[in-house]
């Protein structure tokens, strides 16, 4: 599958994603409008994740 990258910070996630130990200042090292190929997701404590290799 692949993704494209809509925002690399914290700020937009959403509350349950911030519970489990990320911030508004969290930084993600991915580019705005990137297209990234998705191999792999988990789900944790209800929150979807994607592993993405860039």
């Amino acid at each position: 599958m692949k993704v494209r990258c809509i925002a690399n910070t914290g700020d937009k996630l959403s509350i349950k994603t911030k519970e489990l130990g990320n911030s508004d200042q969290t930084r993600y090292s991915v580019k705005i409008d990137e297209q990234y190929t998705v191999y792999g997701q988990h789900i944790y404590k209800g929150v979807l994740s994607y592993l993405l290799l860039g």
